[in-house]
């Protein structure tokens, strides 16, 4: 109990309620010789009962001046209980200790007012606050409760100390807060969570510290903000992002190591990056690994804030990168047909890897016949010994061998000097792009010649299959047709 009489008290704050002056229970003492967390060794005249206050807050003879109830240091005993009350005017204590949980459950208060105070609880669930919710430098040994409320300004728990070691610090499950939710250096021990809430402002929660190792320490499930500040953010537990909706996403400028993880974020939607995931599609990558079980969407998500940002090329390689990984975790069955795909046209996100193979299918051909012409025989033996006897009319120097039937044998390895453009010679290029790509343009070395060796004439046949079909890759890839997976 006070050291003044109950009554002088109650007239004194009620005095102080009508002109809006602080009443200060510590004066002459300066703020920092004040400490809150100090309440239970505090003086008698510091304490006020919080059934005087509910009397006090419930007069129905009470004219409050706007700035409300406002004290400092005090100290409060009882439970404050101002559950389901509609409050006349705003309730302001600085730098009070509170012996136990006070507890605004769907109460409507006009503004809140907790800077600096000592509690081992705090209840708003479900409380309507038409201004602000000023809870900066608070001190909690249990949970901040304030699941559903609505709070039209903001929620400001900077450089607060919560402590809940079993449980949640701070559940905003639900909550509505319109003027931006402020937890810039909040120290956090227990989940913080705010699954379902919607705030039109920020959720700031730079240089906070957040531990939690039984869990989420960050649980951020379907929460739908405007933008999301996690610079600076250190994370000793899960950071949940599970289908949150985020408008801005801010991240440090530092390397990825400051980003806070393991990160779930299965089914979330951001629609601008800033700091470093902005310009470094690499930091982007690695933290989205950090997912313990990996889903693609998370990657196509930041794929298409790339894509908006006017950077199709990080867009893309996100994007594949997901396909690759999502190749790694396929079931058994369905990895070699990814494997191959993912090889020939990158999931369907580089599709030109196809006329590098092309090329390379090519070059194979054109290696293989230019060293072993001799067993590539004409298709027209007889047109191409004539045209051989026809050159040789007039020389000394026999252009070829004669065969024992009085032609000469020809060979792709014959001088084309020998033929004198009366039949094709064997060109191993141009042969390959008649057997590889499709007949579209041919060079006519396919109808003039053919492989004797079966382990070419095999050979060629697998590369005009895979010609064919890498053309058709290339050209569905060209025209946009090609699947991405």
């Amino acid at each position: 109990m006070s050291g003044k009489p109950t009554d002088a008290l109650i007239e004194t704050l009620r005095d102080a309620a009508g002109r809006g002056e602080l009443h200060d229970f510590a004066p002459g003492l300066a703020d920092m010789d004040l400490d809150p967390a100090n309440g239970a060794t505090w003086p008698p005249e510091r304490e006020v009962a919080a059934e005087l206050l509910r009397s006090i807050l419930l007069d129905p003879d009470l004219r409050p001046d706007p700035r409300g109830l406002r004290l400092r240091g005090a100290l409060v005993t009882g439970i404050l209980d101002l559950d389901h009350v509609a409050l006349p005017c705003p309730l302001v204590l600085i730098r009070s200790h509170f012996r136990q949980t006070p507890t605004f459950e769907y109460a409507t208060l006009p503004h809140l007012t907790l800077a600096r105070c000592h509690l081992p609880g705090l209840s708003l669930n479900g409380a309507r606050v038409d201004g602000g919710a000023l809870l900066r430098g608070l001190t909690v040994t249990g949970e901040v409760r304030a699941r559903g409320a609505q709070i039209s300004g903001q929620l400001d728990l900077q450089d607060a100390t919560l402590t809940n070691d079993n449980g949640d610090a701070l559940s905003l499950d639900g909550a509505r807060v319109g003027g931006g939710a402020f937890l810039r250096g909040l120290t956090a021990t227990g989940e913080v969570r705010a699954r379902g809430a919607q705030i039109t402002g920020q959720l700031g929660l730079q240089d906070a510290t957040l531990t939690n190792d039984n869990g989420d320490a960050l649980s951020l499930e379907a929460l739908t903000v405007r933008a999301l500040f996690l610079e600076g953010l250190r994370v000793e537990g899960r950071l949940n992002l599970t289908r949150a909706e985020i408008g801005d996403l801010v991240v440090d400028d530092s390397p990825v190591a400051g980003l806070p993880s393991p990160l779930f974020a299965s089914g979330w939607q951001v629609q601008d990056m800033h700091g470093r995931l902005r310009r470094d599609r690499r930091s982007a990558a690695t933290w989205l690994s950090t997912q313990p079980v990996f889903v693609a969407q998370p990657w196509h998500a930041l794929a298409d804030v790339y894509e908006r940002n006017g950077q199709p090329a990080d867009a893309r390689r996100l994007r594949f990168d997901a396909a690759r990984r999502t190749t790694k975790t396929a079931p058994p069955w369905s990895k070699p047909a990814r494997w191959a795909y993912g090889l020939l046209v990158g999931y369907g996100y580089y599709p030109l890897t196809a006329a590098i193979w092309l090329v390379a299918a090519l070059i194979i051909a054109s290696a293989v016949i230019a060293t072993h012409t001799k067993t590539f025989v004409a298709n027209n033996p007889l047109a191409a010994a004539t045209a051989i006897a026809d050159s040789s009319k007039g020389t000394t120097t026999p252009a070829a061998r004669a065969s024992p039937g009085g032609l000469t044998t020809v060979t792709g390895a014959t001088a084309c000097a020998s033929l004198a453009n009366r039949y094709p010679c064997l060109r191993p290029l141009l042969f390959s792009l008649d057997v590889v790509l499709p007949p579209t343009v041919s060079a006519g070395q396919a109808a003039a010649w053919r492989p004797t060796a079966n382990w070419i004439a095999y050979l060629l046949t697998g590369l005009k299959a895979s010609g064919w079909m890498l053309t058709a890759l290339l050209l569905a890839g060209v025209t946009g047709l090609l699947r991405k997976v």
